[in-house]
């Protein structure tokens, strides 16, 4: 996963949990209310710059799949 903080791209490890067709939960290593990237990744590199933009319908899911922060 690629979190994003000023600008720049920071891969961190996760674990993860459960998973569907769209959703992956993930267990540890991030911390809920964080901006991912979730475009560009098979080219993202650790420190690379980004453009943040809103997603539609674009959300955390909290335990049991409440809707989180945006």
């Amino acid at each position: 996963v690629f979190d994003v903080t000023d600008g720049r791209a920071a891969l961190k490890v996760v674990r993860t949990g459960r998973s569907d067709a769209t959703h992956i939960e993930v267990e540890r290593g991030i911390e809920p209310g964080r901006l991912v990237a979730v475009r560009g990744l098979p080219i993202l590199t650790d420190g690379a710059r980004v453009e943040v933009e809103a997603l539609e319908g674009a959300g955390a899911l909290g335990p049991g799949g409440e809707q989180g922060a945006p």
